[in-house]
């Protein structure tokens, strides 16, 4: 048995354990909050770039291959570069979290559950810096970064409070003659794989909720946010948690991770991420390879879609607020982001029109800023989803439902800045296009209150970028935007023109010409489909 014991000026549990209650939201409305905030990204940013170690067994080792963790709204920006484990470190791992499991499973439950109340303690007293964090690693803003880390608190107290109920369950039936009880055990090692967009409150909820049991983790935080699973593993040491209870390690899916899924004395598998993935996982979990001696287990969120349904006797503003607020919060990636609203025929009219005015509001730009929509996290989903979604309808018409950071395909437009919502493209003149070839451009508004662009005359094969100067897009998963202090970006008032050279015309035509005509893979795996367009 071991026995944790709290750092000096940490709390340990409470004298008497109250009622679960959820970590209170900061109200950004306060000046004072705002000004925490800020401060903690600056001090988070004078941090950025530091190396971390892989802790295995409680013991710090690096590797030859890295991975490095990006600003996505500054790609630039390194955040931090961490060790990549691989095969080798397989074993390693393995060994130091069985180790552990030895003496954790069998310290007292009231051991543990101080363990959790001492780490939301910490993390609570360090809250802005923790969304801070969240702000340079993964672009959310203000309030996004503050419900992560509000949740990951919440399980702290939530879990902590759960275990020890479980821990005096009682049988609900007594036979004649017996004294029944009922008693849950830890099972092992569990491995954590965590998803990059939660990467506080998943990533801690699915560690925190195994150790509180007396398991002991692997922790496979996603190669795009390792750095505030490494803020969260500081806590946990700095609480008093023994070594090897919890072994950080980054690493890649497809050797590491696939590794641990299928190794022998593995006992549960926790995920969060895509169905693809997760059906990988339950599949080689499922095998029994020499030496296991049991089945294992696996816990697999894997995603979803969301329809809000508008009835006729709804509160349309509430309704209206409620659909952008959850389509285009934290740009849209993740599971409870609404995919569709799907809305009586009788306020449909007015519900879309009010939808856009609301939509046109949303400011884009750097997160560090508090914009209403940052970045897509990575550059592989910003060319997955531009001019991908196209779908050529009869009569000439071409629909391009989004668009995205054009700064994440031409690097050299420049960095996303909160400019507002609005994008202009170039006019005719910027392309020699002559007036008269133009396209004519008409947007309105679709259920997801997102402007679509109707593309009229285009040319099927065309060399020459047709003119769509008369639009105004406001986009679903971004916008083209640009800063002030690039030669080629002209600002006007809220909107912003950008100017590409005649030759990131030519690739931007290209790759709209082949998504059109090629690529049904790249639709196909886009969260709206062709067939999904009205």
């Amino acid at each position: 048995m071991v026995t944790t014991h709290a750092p000096a000026g940490v709390d340990a549990r409470p004298a008497t354990v109250g009622p679960f209650r959820n970590e209170p939201p900061v109200d950004f409305t306060r000046e004072d909050n705002v000004r925490k905030m800020r401060a903690a990204i600056e001090k988070v940013h004078a941090e950025l770039g530091r190396e971390y170690d892989l802790v295995i067994g409680g013991h710090r080792t690096r590797t030859a291959e890295k991975i490095k963790s990006i600003n996505p709204a500054k790609p630039s920006e390194v955040v931090g570069v961490f060790q990549k484990a691989g095969k080798a470190e397989v074993e390693p791992a393995m060994q130091a979290a069985l180790k552990a499991f030895e003496t954790w499973s069998r310290t007292p439950i009231e051991e543990r559950v101080d363990l959790l109340f001492r780490v939301g303690h910490i993390i609570r007293e360090r809250k802005f810096e923790f969304m801070a964090w969240l702000v340079f690693e993964v672009g959310k803003n203000y309030a996004e970064a503050d419900g992560d880390i509000a949740e990951l608190i919440d399980f702290c107290e939530f879990y902590a409070r759960e275990a020890l109920r479980l821990s005096k369950v009682e049988t609900p039936v007594q036979l004649p003659g017996e004294r029944d009880m009922l008693r849950y055990i830890p099972l092992g090692v569990g491995i954590v794989i965590p998803p990059w967009n939660f990467p506080a409150a998943i990533m801690g909820g699915m560690t925190l909720a195994s150790i509180v049991c007396g398991n002991t983790v692997i922790l496979k935080p996603s190669s795009d946010s390792p750095t505030i699973a490494a803020k969260f593993f500081e806590a946990l040491e700095e609480a008093g948690m023994p070594a090897g209870v919890v072994n950080f390690c980054p690493g890649a899916g497809g050797s590491f991770g696939d590794a641990l899924v299928s190794h022998p004395k593995t006992r549960y598998i926790a995920f969060t991420g895509s169905r693809e993935v997760g059906l990988h996982i339950n599949k080689a979990a499922a095998e029994v390879p020499a030496g296991q001696i049991w089945i294992k287990r696996t816990i697999l969120e894997m995603g979803g879609k969301d329809a809000i349904v508008v009835d006729a006797d709804a509160d349309l503003d509430a309704a209206v607020e409620g659909v952008a607020a959850a389509a285009f919060g934290f740009t849209g990636q993740k599971c409870s982001a609404c995919s569709r609203a799907i809305v009586d025929e009788r306020v449909y009219d007015k519900f879309v029109e009010r939808l856009r005015d609301r939509v046109e509001k949303i400011t884009v730009g750097d997160p560090a800023h508090n914009a209403n929509m940052g970045p897509l996290n990575r550059r592989t989903r910003a060319q997955n989803f531009i001019f991908v979604l196209i779908e050529v309808w009869p009569h000439g018409v071409c629909k391009l439902p989004f668009l995205v950071h054009a700064r994440q395909i031409f690097p050299d437009i420049g960095d996303c800045a909160p400019h507002g919502g609005c994008a202009d493209w170039p006019s005719a003149g910027d392309r020699k296009v002559s007036h008269d070839s133009a396209t004519r451009f008409t947007s309105h508004v679709n259920a997801r209150g997102v402007r679509r662009p109707e593309l009229r005359n285009v040319m099927h094969h065309g060399r020459e970028v047709v003119d769509v100067s008369a639009s105004k897009l406001i986009l679903a998963f971004g916008t083209i935007a640009a800063t002030q202090r690039r030669s080629n970006h002209q600002v006007s008032g809220s909107r912003i023109r950008v100017k590409l050279a005649r030759d990131q015309w030519q690739r931007l035509w290209n790759d709209v010409a082949s998504a059109i005509e090629h690529d049904d893979r790249k639709l196909a795996r886009l969260p709206f489909r062709s067939r999904d367009i009205r």
